[in-house]
């Protein structure tokens, strides 16, 4: 991603600094160098190929299967069944087409498994090539200092092709968010922190791309089409 292009969001204090974005892309470049011992990349995350719903993905295929860290319920972003026979993990970007076709298929599984579904959502704003990704994932964390992160995670989704800096001050407005404090909250530590350690969490976790979905901790590599997701959920429930 050319910095110089990059949209920040300056206004009321929806500031992003250039510095993020510079920490975050060299954490991702050095991820994406083949390490001795690992086999090179089999493309740059940038390319495209032609995809199906289910099939297509902002990024390569992940290396290893197990989600690190787990799920820590006093910090990770959770809805559903407190004892949930399974937890769904998503990696997800808020500007990547994929992780909106995830998102809406997680949606209608939620409504289906009720209370047998745990849903878990970890930021992984793929930077390079979504140069909107990492403010909304901001927005999202301070949207959550005033405990509103989940209507502000579907209004972002909702919304993925309007994601300037008007629009998301407007959405921060619609959820009746508090302008003084959301502007505290974006130039401190925590919101910054928490994104960061998502994506931390994710390149640790083996994801290159996303929408990376871990099922109890386990990566799901089959498609996150709503009839295939669910019948990798259901068998999940079924061995508990």
């Amino acid at each position: 991603m050319n910095l110089a292009e990059a949209k920040l969001v300056r206004d009321q204090g929806l500031a992003v600094a250039v510095a993020d974005y510079k920490v975050m892309i060299a954490r991702f470049d050095k991820a994406a160098k083949p390490s001795p011992g690992r086999p090179p990349a089999t493309g740059p995350a940038t390319s495209r190929a032609p995809h199906r719903y289910g099939t297509g993905s902002d990024g390569m295929r992940p290396i290893v299967d197990d989600l690190t860290p787990p799920v820590d319920p006093d910090r990770d972003h959770w809805r559903g069944g407190e004892r949930a026979a399974v937890t769904l993990v998503e990696y997800g970007d808020y500007e990547c087409p994929y992780s909106r076709m995830a998102f809406r298929a997680i949606q209608r599984l939620e409504q289906q498994l009720d209370g047998q579904l745990r849903f878990v959502f970890r930021h992984f704003p793929l930077t390079r090539i979504h140069p909107h990704a990492l403010a909304a994932a901001h927005l999202a964390e301070a949207a959550a200092l005033q405990g509103r992160f989940w209507p502000m995670h579907e209004l972002l989704f909702g919304h993925q092709q309007a994601l300037e800096d008007a629009d998301l001050l407007g959405y921060a407005d619609r959820l009746g968010l508090d302008r003084g404090r959301l502007t505290i909250d974006l130039d401190g530590p925590t919101v910054r922190q928490h994104v960061q350690v998502d994506a931390d969490s994710a390149l640790a976790s083996g994801a290159r791309g996303t929408p990376t979905l871990f099922i109890n901790g386990r990566l799901h590599l089959a498609g996150y089409d709503q009839p295939t997701l669910g019948a990798a959920l259901a068998t999940a429930i079924k061995q508990r």
